[in-house]
């Protein structure tokens, strides 16, 4: 099972955890960040997600995680994604590219 970590809890973040609560036991929302901690713990109790953190970087070297999915805003994702891979993590985000 791919256990992920979901960077950002806004509209795109809560979309994709529900996505990915539909594939089934394939991929686990393993954790929630977000930097604002009492929406984190709403979306937490939302979404029945119980590991939460408000630092990026603790995702990026624990090592039950094993993909982190950067849902912010798209300003955030090239200097998000390349502290993903200098930290030597797999990560995925979704952007328009312009």
């Amino acid at each position: 099972m791919l256990r992920m970590a979901f960077v950002g809890m806004g509209w795109a973040g809560t979309r994709q955890v529900e996505a990915v609560a539909e594939l089934g036991r394939k991929v686990e929302a393993a954790c929630l960040v977000d930097t604002d901690k009492q929406h984190l713990k709403a979306r937490s109790e939302e979404l029945g997600i119980t590991r939460i953190c408000t630092e990026y970087a603790e995702v990026l070297t624990n090592p039950d995680i094993d993909a982190v999915s950067i849902c912010t805003p798209h300003v955030l994702h090239c200097p998000m994604a390349v502290e993903a891979a200098e930290a030597g993590s797999t990560f995925w985000w979704r952007s328009r590219w312009r």
